[in-house]
């Protein structure tokens, strides 16, 4: 398995550029999920060597369940997931995947090998529609 995709799922720097959007909230919150989702996507890809526009909700699930790290990062804040749980949980991050694939493709560039700073433009861009732009 890669490198524990759950430790750090978003580092103080990258928290702070996606609040420097100065985004409402709810499209900060959007842009928070997506790369959550891009980081446990990429992960899971890497781990199972599959495309991230393949993967699914059974895989994503199964990965989920499977995962020692995830395990243990429950265990030290004394939770469990139910099946209802993975089940929301699954939606949330697919619901991530056509945002980034968007961003993906205005980029030139794949899944994979997405960043999360041309998420954030991405998401600047469909957001903020007039940000960047001269005022007159």
């Amino acid at each position: 398995m890669t490198a524990d995709p759950f430790a750090n799922l978003l580092s103080l720097e990258e928290v702070s550029a996606i609040e420097a959007t100065l985004l409402p909230a709810r499209d900060r919150f959007s842009l928070r999920l997506a790369a959550y989702s891009l980081r446990l996507l990429q992960a899971l890809a890497a781990d199972q060597q599959l495309a991230i526009a393949a993967i699914e909700a059974p895989q994503l699930q199964t990965w989920l369940q499977q995962s020692p790290q995830l395990a243990e990062a429950l265990k030290q804040q004394g939770l469990t997931v139910d099946q209802s749980f993975l089940d929301f949980w699954t939606r949330l991050l697919l619901s991530a995947k056509q945002p980034l694939m968007q961003a993906a493709e205005l980029a030139a560039v794949s899944l994979e090998q997405l960043q999360l700073t041309t998420v954030i433009d991405w998401y600047r861009q469909q957001f903020q529609p007039n940000a960047g732009l001269p005022t007159a």
